[in-house]
């Protein structure tokens, strides 16, 4: 903990690394911003998966990620129907 924010060691060979423990009052402006951000581009669930978890976690965050993307709505607008081969 510095400053009064917890941070979780991310275990990596190279170089230590702090990601922040982001608490549940905030977890839902962290996906926005990763997800439906105009510079986020409403990459699918990987995508966005990925790049919440190189600088965030909170218990859960697989579950709450995917849940978010599942029920965007843009996403849904602009996904194309599986098609027949």
């Amino acid at each position: 903990m510095r400053n009064n924010v917890l941070y979780k060691n991310n275990y990596d060979p190279m170089r230590q690394q702090w990601i922040l423990v982001v608490p549940k009052q905030l977890r839902c402006d962290v996906l926005k911003s990763l997800h439906d951000a105009p510079t986020s581009g409403h990459l699918g669930f990987a995508k966005t998966y990925d790049r919440i978890r190189r600088k965030y976690c909170w218990p859960g965050l697989y579950g709450s990620e995917r849940r978010y993307v599942s029920h965007c709505r843009e996403c849904q607008r602009r996904k194309s129907p599986p098609q027949l081969p």
